[in-house]
Parts: structure tokens; C-alpha cells; sequence
């Protein structure tokens, strides 16, 4: 009986360790399966970090290219900017110089042409006519220019009968026979406002009165008013023109007093000489030319 029951222990004894070696072997492999899925959970979730890494360096990389790329740009604008501010700048003081180049020129070519103007002297003839009243007067202007000079003129009218009694016209029996007794003497300047054509003028000195010639044959003033100004201021403007030697004038004179005024057209003609420096000038000049001509030859 002993010996059953020790064999029956001993059966049960063999079961239960072959038993528990079954769970240790079973739990073994539970352990070695989740330490894989953990190590294969690690390796993904390092797999996923380096590729977030990876990522990362690749957009940084990107971002620092673009950054270098915009930098590069706004370098090259810069740059540009700045070579076309300097090529305007460049433009702008060569423009510059070639306006004071052009400017010089023309100063040097207006003091050549000044300092190579002959000095024109004119002697004219000279008739106007008063607009009131319709009086000739006649008189004579010389006129002396270079650029720049002046002229004098003296004008007398055609009638000249002083009143020789006093009062007016008024307290006398006259006739219809009148006279306009005119003097003028006037200065001024003169300037060349083209090569042959001068433009002048000047004021001085005038009179201009009317007289009748009364019954007894002698001469009486008329009132003093537009017709009789008296002692009066006289004005002028005009042209003066010279073609070879041949000089025409046309002005206009204001004669002014407290009387009142009274408008007049003048013309002239006369001629034109230079002086005898200036013929000797030529002269020498036309001689250099022809010894220059004859040295070439």
C-alpha cells in the first residue's frame, strides 16, 4: 500500500514539474515576443524620428536657400539700382558738361562775333509827317554802332513863321494862310538786333506851334492846345536796316507837353560806311589770305 502511494506521489510529483517547465517554456516566449514588438515599436519609432530629422534638415536646407536665394536677389537689385542711379548720375554731369560745353560755346562764338563787328556808321535823310494836322518836317540822323551804340537825330519843320505880336489868333482879324514851326533835337542808343538791322531809341528836345498870318501880314499863335504845344518832350523808336551802303530808317515820335500830344511817322534813307580801321583790317586780312595761297602753292 505504501509503495502505491509513494508511486502515486511520485507520478504526481513528475506531472507537476513537467507542468511548470510547460508554463516556464510558455512564458519565455511571451517575454521574448514582446521584447521583439518592443524593439520593434523602438526601431519604428527611431525610424520615424530620423525621418522627422531628415525632414527637418531638408526644410531647414530649403528654408536657408531660399533665404540666400532672396538675399542674392535683393544684392543683384541693389546693385542694379545703384549702376543705374550711377549711370544717371553719369548721365546727368554729361549732360551737364556738354550744356556748359554748349553754353561756352556760345558765349566764346557771340564775343568772336562781337569782337568781329564792324563798326557801321549811317548817315540819313530823314522826313515825317505829324499824324494831327498832316505837317512835313525834314531833318537828318547819324547813327554809329557796333553791337551796341548811339545815334543823334535834328529834325525842322518846312513852314517856319514865328509869331511875331502878341495874344492868340482870337483877338485878330486872320487869314487862312498858317505855319507849323517845328524843331527837334533827340539822342539815343542803339543796338543790332540782326546783322543788317538796328533798333534805336531816344528822347530830347521839341517845338512845335502854329501860327496865322493875320490881316496885317503878321504872324499871331493859335491856342495853345494839340495843334500849338510849345516847348515839348520828344520820344522815338524805329529800325534801322543796311544793305550794302544802302541805309532805310522807319520810326514813330511822340512829341508830349501840357498842352496835350501829337503823333509822328518817320522814314529815311542814306547810306552806310565802316571805318578806315577797319578797311585797313581787311585789307591786311585779304593780303595774309593771299600769301597764304600763294605759300601753299
Amino acid at each position: 500500500m505504501k509503495r502505491i502511494i509513494v508511486a502515486l506521489l511520485l507520478v504526481a510529483f513528475t506531472a507537476g514539474v513537467a507542468q511548470a517547465q510547460v508554463g516556464v517554456y510558455r512564458s519565455g516566449g511571451a517575454i521574448k515576443k514582446e521584447k521583439k514588438e518592443h524593439r520593434e515599436k523602438r526601431e519604428r519609432e527611431e525610424r520615424e524620428r530620423e525621418r522627422e530629422r531628415l525632414e527637418r534638415e531638408l526644410y531647414e536646407q530649403q528654408e536657408r536657400e531660399r533665404q540666400k536665394k532672396l538675399m542674392q536677389e535683393r544684392l543683384e537689385a541693389e546693385r542694379v539700382a545703384k549702376e543705374k542711379a550711377e549711370k544717371r548720375r553719369q548721365e546727368r554731369l554729361e549732360a551737364e558738361r556738354v550744356a556748359k560745353e554748349e553754353a561756352e560755346k556760345r558765349r566764346q562764338e557771340r564775343r568772336e562775333y562781337r569782337r568781329n563787328l564792324e563798326w557801321t556808321n549811317s548817315i540819313v535823310l530823314n522826313y515825317s509827317l505829324t499824324l494831327l494836322g498832316g505837317t512835313s518836317n525834314v531833318g537828318l540822323t547819324y547813327a554809329r554802332c557796333k553791337f551796341g551804340g548811339f545815334y543823334v537825330n535834328a529834325m525842322s519843320g518846312l513852314e517856319w513863321h514865328t509869331a511875331n505880336v502878341d495874344g492868340t489868333m482870337d483877338q485878330y482879324f486872320v487869314t487862312n494862310k498858317k505855319s507849323h514851326p517845328r524843331i527837334s533835337f533827340t539822342v539815343g542808343g542803339v543796338i543790332r538786333v540782326a546783322k543788317p538791322v538796328f533798333a534805336y531809341a531816344g528822347a530830347g528836345y521839341a517845338y512845335r506851334g502854329l501860327n496865322y498870318k493875320t490881316a496885317d501880314g503878321n504872324w499871331v499863335q493859335y491856342p495853345k492846345g494839340e495843334y500849338n504845344l510849345g516847348n515839348c518832350a520828344d520820344l522815338e523808336a524805329g529800325l534801322i536796316g543796311n544793305i550794302k551802303g544802302f541805309t532805310l530808317q522807319l520810326g514813330y515820335s511822340i512829341l508830349l507837353s501840357e498842352s496835350g500830344h501829337a503823333n509822328e511817322i518817320k522814314v529815311g534813307v542814306g547810306y552806310s560806311f565802316g571805318s578806315k580801321k577797319q578797311k585797313q583790317k581787311q585789307s591786311q586780312e585779304q593780303k595774309q589770305e593771299e600769301k597764304e595761297v600763294i605759300e601753299d602753292e
